[in-house]
């Protein structure tokens, strides 16, 4: 059986509180529980043998790492290259392109995914734009309709 990985990435709105202080606005309950309800869809695709890559950002890739790590895989942070300043999130998302990259070259299957809507996310739109350079593919991954929540 071939290795397998997979390559994520997202908004650090995805699965997260956007207020910065306060209470949750009316509506941001069932968008997070969507949103955690995708997340766990796309985990639950992954066999245990499948390594996770990803950033290592609130939102996205905080949340998807923590859910694959429950479900038993195996997951590798690659985190901001804060010595880089500007540039650091530019070249942490090129570092995982070439790691995932490398190891589709070498004979693993992979996939790359990209959730929320191009556009959305300049990191996101960033890391899918090198994944599609580097001829990983990426598969975008739409935001769920909302999920109102009543407060009966």
């Amino acid at each position: 059986m071939p290795e397998k990985a997979v390559l994520v990435t997202g908004p650090r709105s995805w699965g997260a509180h956007n207020g910065d202080r306060g209470d949750l606005t009316d509506n941001e309950p069932g968008r997070i529980l969507a949103e955690l309800a995708v997340v766990d869809h796309y985990v639950g695709l992954l066999s245990p043998e499948v390594i996770v890559f990803h950033g290592g950002c609130r939102g996205l890739d905080s949340v998807f790492g923590r859910a694959a790590e429950k479900a038993g895989n195996v997951v590798v942070r690659i985190p901001y290259f804060g010595f880089a300043a500007k540039r650091g999130g530019f070249l942490r998302n090129q570092a995982m392109v070439h790691m995932v990259k490398g190891l589709a070259d070498a004979g693993w299957e992979t996939r790359s995914w990209a959730f929320g809507a191009p556009g959305e996310s300049k990191g996101t739109d960033l890391c899918a734009d090198l994944m599609e350079a580097a001829g990983l593919r990426p598969v975008w991954v739409p935001r769920p309709v909302d999920i109102r929540v009543s407060s009966s």
